[in-house]
């Protein structure tokens, strides 16, 4: 069978380059740690509003808007998992304006998920009577989305996490007292970010057995991925092969559990292809598992311009 390419893949390969892979890392061994944190905040920050004015102004395919909006926020929260770890997170952050941002991008999310399941369902030959079904199922979420981001108005909660991040950097710089590691360089400093992520996915990939350690294993790979992007301005050819991969295979089981709550006079020929394809997939991710590049670590003059 011919392998399978997701909707998502489709609306990726025919976009535009982004020309977000490089910026703050250009000054990754000119700034302090906190200057450099605050700059490479503001860069994710600008992708968010360009994102979400698109999102809700723009023309064309939704799909593709929402796709655009979706990769800006992956790479917000790339940004951000070292932030929240560094005095940029107040708890009433996390109570209030963090948990709204994360449910704006869940939201984002949810009907995306329907529809890799549909265009999946196509590929595999799922009955006409399943994918139907699907299809209403998928236009309930979708309505239901549509509403709920509507009330979250995504471009003001935008503003309001530039205000914020502004507001914090300003108080993180008052509090530097000049004897902190906010005062180390750049590349010293994330050095320890990315030796963990490497750590964890060598990790996983050594004892990943089930599907469960196969979606662990792809949050890892995706955040090693966007750690070099987001903070070095290289983009690894090999994560984004592993990623794509163990996306497949994730979402081929969510269409397998789908299709075990149908009636299997109709669905048993379509979980048995499924089954076969993770197979296949899981062969090749076993053989790219040692080719993976721990120890990367960009220069200047590595860095990839779009």
């Amino acid at each position: 069978m011919a392998e399978v390419v997701t909707q998502e893949d489709l609306i990726e390969k025919n976009s535009p380059p982004q020309p977000t892979e490089v910026g703050a890392p250009h000054y990754i061994d000119e700034l302090s740690w906190l200057e450099f944190q605050v700059a490479v905040a503001r860069e994710a920050l600008n992708r968010l509003s360009e994102a979400a004015k698109d999102l809700v102004d723009g023309s064309g395919r939704r799909e593709k808007r929402v796709h655009g909006m979706r990769i800006a926020f992956r790479r917000w929260y790339s940004v951000w998992s070292v932030l929240s770890q560094e005095g940029f997170e107040s708890k009433s952050f996390k109570k209030k304006l963090g948990r709204k941002i994360k449910r704006t991008y869940k939201l984002l999310g949810s009907v995306r998920d329907w529809d890799v399941t549909l265009n999946q369902a196509e590929k595999f030959d799922v009955p006409l009577e399943i994918r139907s079904k699907w299809h209403d199922q998928r236009d309930r979420v979708a309505t239901e989305s549509r509403a709920e981001l509507k009330k979250l108005d995504v471009k003001r909660l935008i503003k309001k996490l530039h205000k914020y991040i502004d507001e914090r950097s300003n108080k993180l710089v008052k509090r530097n007292t000049g004897e902190t590691r906010y005062n180390d360089i750049a590349r010293v400093a994330i050095e320890i970010y990315l030796l963990r992520q490497e750590v964890k996915t060598q990790e996983l990939a050594n004892r990943a057995q089930s599907l469960k350690d196969l979606h662990n294993l792809r949050l890892a790979i995706k955040a090693w991925r966007y750690l070099l992007v987001d903070f070095y301005g290289h983009t690894s050819e090999e994560l984004v092969e592993a990623q794509q991969i163990l996306g497949q295979i994730i979402d081929l089981e969510r269409m397998r559990k789908l299709l075990a709550d149908e009636d299997q006079t109709l669905a048993s020929d379509c979980t048995n292809r499924i089954v076969d394809r993770q197979r296949e997939l899981i062969g090749q991710l076993d053989s790219m598992k040692e080719s993976l590049p721990y120890g990367i670590r960009p220069e200047e003059d590595e860095v990839l311009v779009s």
